[in-house]
């Protein structure tokens, strides 16, 4: 679920200059989330849903439905205590428009309503990171205020040393009970040492498995890199504001504090039910299956794992109970998935069977070795072994078509997609023998021509 705000704030701005807002920074969500819905709270669960209806303005015979979430809002006498660890870029660019000076006045309106208990550390970055605050209670809040006000702009932006530097002290001084977040303020430019968002966004990933959230908050236009701030706050589990006035400070800082600090549910995620279609697709496959035939699972989230050792279909309602205890959750580390899934087919391989592996996914890699070239040598280098892997497709949004195809080229198998039952008895059913048995490996088609004369007379 995306409960950033940032776009409609960062539109708002564009507008005010008298500019057209840039279309890479207009995300309708952000837009929606912005405003406050005044849908009642639920009363036991973390999140109540909320669905309504109404003819389109645009077309008679066409509905418009609105799906909305409403979280549960904690009092601030029940949120736990917060170790905040900001990250402040002070380097030269943020001396535009006064952005140091407006996260300056921002995080003095923070330090007043923190409670005693709550810490606060800094870490700053210009040309190199520098921590100057290790976590101090809030009740040195004149002490934490002064740092603050001695921030002066100045030098070049390493952006990804800062972070390196403030993901050290949650993870080596966590205290249980204790809300630890990391925010990042800037204006998102990026200009010494690794400056790529890839090798940022990296550092960012390695660090939410260990329990480091980051949230970012944007200052300034020109220059401004809205589309780094989105994806690092993405990336990091947190929550994305723009600031661009004291007002705006005001209601991310302190009006919403407690919501920003508070975490009622991790990893909540909205989303087309694509593990349902996988296993309403696979209970079709098993009751297709000879007795004699096996089937292994493994699945992977933030790690692998293998959940049923190769088991003959003739068990197939413990295989059907396998596949219905799976549900939802985590982070997507397919390289893993992929390898414990080879090494379970090279551990039970036998010449007189065919072994083939099937990846049902949506194509997403988000932990791990994310990178294509990564997951696809994982593939090649267990072809050659006589393990060949075929690939189903579900999903649509962030479904990655590209991956899915080359995975199921390299591995010498076949590339389906499913969006619907009738699809999946199609792959799964009707062409399950041609699915599994090789009549021919490295098949090529040749095509000969033969050189032809022709004689015109005029």
């Amino acid at each position: 679920m995306d409960v950033d705000t940032a776009s409609y704030a960062v539109a708002r701005r564009f507008v005010l200059d008298g500019n057209r807002p840039d279309p890479d920074s207009v995300r309708v969500e952000e837009f929606v989330n912005y405003f406050d819905q005044e849908y009642p709270q639920p009363r036991r669960d973390a999140f109540g849903i909320h669905v309504d209806g109404a003819r389109s303005p645009f077309t008679h015979d066409t509905w418009i439905a609105r799906v909305g979430i409403q979280g549960r809002d904690v009092p601030d006498h029940q949120r736990k205590d917060a170790t905040l660890v900001f990250v402040i870029d002070p380097s030269g660019s943020m001396e535009r428009e006064n952005r140091l000076g407006l996260v300056q006045r921002a995080l003095r309106l923070l330090v007043r309503e923190l409670r005693p208990t709550d810490q606060i550390g800094i870490v700053t970055y210009g040309s190199r990171g520098h921590a100057i605050l290790n976590p101090t209670e809030a009740r040195h809040d004149d002490y934490i205020i002064e740092v603050i006000d001695g921030l002066r702009p100045g030098g070049s932006t390493n952006a990804e040393e800062g972070l390196r530097s403030v993901t050290r002290w949650p993870t080596a001084g966590s205290t249980p009970g204790v809300s630890r977040e990391s925010s990042l303020l800037s204006d998102g430019v990026a200009n010494v040492g690794q400056t790529g968002p890839d090798a940022i966004l990296q550092r960012v990933r390695r660090y939410v498995n260990e329990g480091v959230n980051l949230s970012t908050v944007g200052v300034g236009m020109g220059n401004y890199n809205d589309v780094l701030l989105e994806q690092l706050a993405n990336d990091g589990n947190g929550n994305y504001i723009y600031i661009d006035n004291l007002s705006e400070a005001w209601k991310s800082f302190v009006d919403n504090l407690t919501s920003t600090l508070q975490v009622i549910a991790k990893d909540a995620k909205i989303q087309e039910n694509r593990l349902e279609l996988v296993k309403r697709a696979l209970r079709l496959l098993v009751r297709e299956l000879r007795p004699t035939d096996q089937i292994g699972i493994v699945t992977y989230g933030n790690r692998g794992h293998a959940i049923l050792n190769p088991t003959e279909a003739k068990h197939d309602d413990y295989i059907l109970e396998v596949i219905d205890g799976l549900y939802p959750g985590g982070s997507t580390n397919a390289e893993e998935g992929l390898r414990l899934g080879y090494e379970m087919a090279d551990r039970w391989l036998n010449p007189e069977r065919i072994t083939r592996i099937i990846l049902l996914s949506d194509g997403v890699a988000n932990v791990g070795q994310t990178g294509p070239e990564a997951i696809l040598n994982q593939v090649r280098k267990y072809v050659n072994e006589g393990v060949t892997l075929s690939t189903v497709g579900v999903g649509m949004g962030n479904y990655n078509d590209v991956l899915m195809e080359q995975l199921a080229n390299d591995g010498d198998g076949n590339y389906f997609y499913i969006d619907n039952l009738t699809e999946a008895w199609k792959s799964f059913v009707d062409n399950l023998t041609s699915t599994l048995q090789v009549i021919a490996r490295d098949a090529k088609i040749q095509v000969s021509s033969t050189r032809m004369s022709s004689t015109a007379t005029v």
